[in-house]
């Protein structure tokens, strides 16, 4: 299973399980079923769809924009190992699961 890392590399990471289907991640948690409570996140900001070894990246037209690699996208496949920006301020990453999911603060997830 795939896991969407928010802020890699920082003392503010946290992870996000991503089984296959569809992942609506925004701000505003009735219209997402992925929460990312940040002013820069619009409320529904991006869809994900996983599969079992990468994952479709679609900007929902936040107004906000969205980078895979640096540049601006709208509608992207990613894999595991590339770097998403959902702002410029909330960093992502999409990795490969390879532990135990625990669920903490509602849909946010940790690995363990």
């Amino acid at each position: 299973m795939l896991k969407l890392i928010i802020n890699p590399d920082t003392e503010s990471s946290w992870e996000l399980p991503l089984p296959p289907g569809s992942h609506v991640l925004g701000s505003d948690p009735s219209k997402s079923s992925l929460l990312i409570d940040h002013p820069s996140v619009a409320p529904q900001h991006c869809e994900i769809i996983a599969e079992s070894d990468a994952a479709h990246f679609s900007d929902l037209a936040s107004g906000m924009g969205s980078l895979v690699e640096g540049q601006a996208v709208t509608d992207q496949l990613i894999n595991p190992g590339q770097r998403s920006d959902l702002s410029k301020r909330v960093k992502s990453g999409l990795e490969e699961e390879e532990y135990q999911i625990r669920e903490r603060d509602g849909n946010r997830g940790s690995v363990r």
